[in-house]
């Protein structure tokens, strides 16, 4: 149990989970893939919009068209319906044979034979550390929501043109030392206070103020 969250606790490391993330990224010609994750926008969201995931989905794809051997997985939210991205991609010209759109495959697999996970503040950051997949979180409204960026392998872009900068960083990086984010100090300190108590942390936060 990693954190009590059973969604996170399925996913400590296992010697056979680590040797296909290996097999996959050893595999020649792989194009770099980046898995994008789109949040669930309802009347309490404060950290995902529809303009924010479409805008998210456009830059990642004005990145990728320039550039070749490159394939981009949309991962809906559970709550998302495909026939909303279904129009808006014919709207705003996503025709592309780079990207896949779906909401049937697992994310853990995904982003186990992903290379990046680009995606807005969400839990799915958490969940790409722990199989030692990189993260940048599209920040492209300014929330600037840390602490989350001081764990290994997550950035945060807060324009396009940052985002295109630090997929150039991690495409120039090669694959990602999987093991090594997956298991750092860091990572485990933070998963650590998801322990269902937060709200009586902030409490006693706000007492002091």
């Amino acid at each position: 149990v990693v954190t009590g969250n059973t969604r996170l606790d399925g996913m400590a490391p296992r010697t056979g989970v680590q040797a296909s993330r290996r097999s996959l990224d050893d595999r020649p010609n792989r194009p770099f893939t980046i898995v994008m994750c789109t949040g669930f926008v309802t009347e309490f969201s404060v950290c995902a919009s529809e303009a924010l995931n479409l805008t998210m989905i456009d830059v990642v794809l004005d990145w990728a068209s320039s550039r070749e051997d490159v394939r981009v997985v949309h991962k809906m939210h559970p709550g998302e319906e495909p026939a909303y991205y279904a129009a808006a991609g014919a709207a705003l010209g996503w025709q592309s044979s780079r990207l896949t759109v779906t909401n049937e495959p697992i994310l853990q697999q995904l982003l186990e034979s992903s290379d990046v996970l680009v995606t807005g503040y969400s839990g799915t950051t958490i969940e790409s550390v722990m199989v030692g997949t990189p993260v940048i979180i599209s920040d492209l409204t300014g929330r600037r929501l840390q602490p989350i960026d001081r764990l290994p392998g997550v950035t945060i872009a807060y324009t396009a043109d940052e985002l295109h900068r630090q997929l150039d960083a991690r495409r120039a990086a090669g694959p990602p030392d999987r093991d090594a984010l997956a298991s750092n100090n860091i990572l485990r300190e933070y998963i650590g206070v998801l322990d269902g108590h937060a709200r009586d942390r902030v409490a006693a936060l706000v007492r002091t103020l």
